[in-house]
């Protein structure tokens, strides 16, 4: 009788240590929700659009993360790609999901819609804003039996995973570093104004209004009196003019 009783204490054990595998089976308090961090997403650079439109484009190329949607005029980049395990778990937190008794959950199919906006923000000025969303799948597992080796899935919950800021911060940090762009003046300098060209001469034939050749220049010939000056000229305020009709 007494054997008999321990037999049937044994089975019994191993099915109640079989039911409570870790806190993931439900067998303790469910695991606290994951909050989200503050994340920096929006900043005005002191550089142009054009720079700083260029480097957004290049910075999804440098780290292979394909763009979906891309327009200039709207200033949109957009990509939708999924993430490596080692990806995930830098730029998102994933909450753990609560697993059924005797059974576990698998998160898998680690995804990302991540996307830019870059507009003009005045004449020196650029405005970016930047949005993640990420998110998995949680896969339910049970056994089929209590004394079965093989699970089945019960269930499958797409999850959403706030982001660390990581991946925000690198593109950011990128940006940040196009150099600013230079005062834009509201009014243009205005030109000065060009000397007016001199009237060329060889001769003082070639010059008007009682002017004399001089260095190659038509100018007003000076004088002290009416015989410094060519007739028929008179020396009138220290210049040769011509006299009054």
């Amino acid at each position: 009788m007494a054997w008999q009783t321990r037999s049937w204490l044994v089975p019994v054990g191993l099915v109640a240590g079989w039911l409570c595998v870790g806190w993931s089976t439900g067998c303790g308090p469910p695991p606290a929700p994951v909050t989200a961090q503050p994340v920096e997403k929006e900043v005005v650079l002191s550089a142009p659009f054009e720079a700083v439109w260029s480097q957004a484009v290049e910075w999804f190329a440098t780290h292979n993360i394909p763009i979906k949607n891309l327009d200039k005029d709207s200033g949109l980049i957009a990509t939708e790609y999924a993430l490596s395990m080692q990806d995930a778990g830098s730029v998102m937190r994933c909450p753990k999901s609560e697993a059924p008794a005797g059974g576990r959950v698998e998160q898998v199919d680690h995804r990302g819609n991540f996307n830019v906006i870059v507009r003009r923000h005045g004449p020196n000025e650029t405005r970016v804003s930047v949005n993640a969303f990420f998110g998995c799948t949680a896969n339910a597992y049970e056994y089929e039996t209590i004394f079965s080796p093989d699970m089945r899935v019960t269930s499958r919950t797409r999850v959403d995973c706030p982001s660390t800021g990581a991946l925000e911060a690198r593109l950011l940090a990128r940006l940040k570093a196009v150099p600013p762009s230079s005062p834009v003046s509201a009014t243009p300098p205005t030109a000065a104004p060009a000397p007016p060209a001199a009237a060329g001469c060889t001769e003082d034939a070639q010059c008007r209004g009682g002017r004399v050749c001089r260095d190659g220049a038509c100018t007003a010939p000076t004088c002290a009196k009416d015989v410094d000056c060519a007739e028929p000229l008179l020396c009138v305020e220290g210049a040769c003019v011509a006299p009054s009709p």
